[in-house]
């Protein structure tokens, strides 16, 4: 029993003992109101005791309280490893942007060198063919 059981108990008792006023069935108040009173009293305090229904209530309220803290803290945690992607993306970006520049660059410097190598090698056909064109006038006047 609960010390507030305890004590509805013991003031029970002592309505049932005391004396009433001579041919009344009242103690300075009314016997019957007060023990109504008192059972109302225990019954809403053995209910609130024993209601299972809110004990389960406050122990789902307790583990959704403690769910939502630990999907928070888990989104918190995402959200900062989103970030650091998001900044080792860019930097991998900003990478790929230097390499794709650096092969441009060595790409037209090849090109560039082929191209001298292809010009040097069409004026050497070109002058060879102009000696071969004078020598083949050369050889109609002999």
């Amino acid at each position: 029993m609960t010390t507030h059981n305890q004590a509805l108990a013991a003031m029970r008792h002592i309505v049932e003992q005391a004396k009433g006023v001579p041919m009344t069935s009242n103690v300075m108040v009314s016997r019957a109101e007060l023990l109504g009173l008192l059972d109302r009293a225990e019954a809403a305090a053995s209910v609130t005791a024993a209601d299972p229904e809110k004990d389960e209530a406050a122990a789902t309220l307790a583990d959704a309280r403690t769910e939502a803290e630990r999907i928070v803290a888990e989104a918190r945690e995402n959200a900062a490893a989103l970030v650091g992607e998001s900044e080792i993306a860019q930097a991998a970006e900003a990478e790929a942007e230097a390499l794709r520049l650096e092969s441009h660059t060595w790409v037209d410097n090849h090109l560039a060198e082929f191209e001298a190598g292809l010009q040097r090698a069409i004026e050497q056909v070109e002058t060879l063919r102009d000696r071969l064109a004078s020598r083949s006038r050369g050889d109609d006047t002999l």
